[in-house]
């Protein structure tokens, strides 16, 4: 996976340069030190998102301040656009939650199929508002993830 491997080497080289040796190095965007997480910015449509989703690719392992400000750029957009009867989803921006997660191994899912799944869930939190993070909502989703076509394994 071409995206991944690129993820993990820029990582890799930030926690060295930036954190360890002290170097001046901009921002890397998927870094949890950079962008910390205060417990008061996490929603609960994003904790049962991220319930999911870890649940659908177990090797994703984190994420910061970042990737729970996109998010909610994304649901407050999608929101907004499902009430004027458009149901188009911003690919670009869920491709760029992807990038800023962290992995603890190369995902077992194409990146297309990330941001498939990845939407699947977006779309179920925005329509179902009251989405928590109980076993049952968490395995309904995860039937409706596993019976879409577009998903696909490496």
């Amino acid at each position: 996976m071409k995206w991944y491997h690129i993820w993990e080497n820029k990582c890799r080289k930030h926690i060295e340069d930036f954190h360890e040796n002290g170097k001046q190095n901009k921002n890397d965007e998927a870094c949890h030190l950079c962008y910390k997480i205060e417990e008061s910015d996490v929603l609960q449509r994003f904790k049962a998102f991220w319930k999911i989703l870890t649940k659908a690719e177990e090797s994703i392992i984190g994420y910061n301040r970042k990737t729970i400000i996109l998010l909610k750029t994304i649901i407050e957009y999608w929101e907004e656009t499902r009430k004027k009867g458009n149901r188009i989803l911003d690919k670009k921006l869920i491709k760029k939650v992807l990038h800023i997660l962290r992995y603890r191994e190369c995902p077992r899912y194409r990146e297309r199929s990330l941001i498939g799944m990845m939407s699947i869930i977006l779309d179920e939190c925005v329509i179902n508002k009251k989405m928590d993070e109980d076993d049952g909502e968490v395995n309904h989703m995860l039937n409706k993830i596993g019976g879409c076509d577009e998903i696909a394994l490496y």
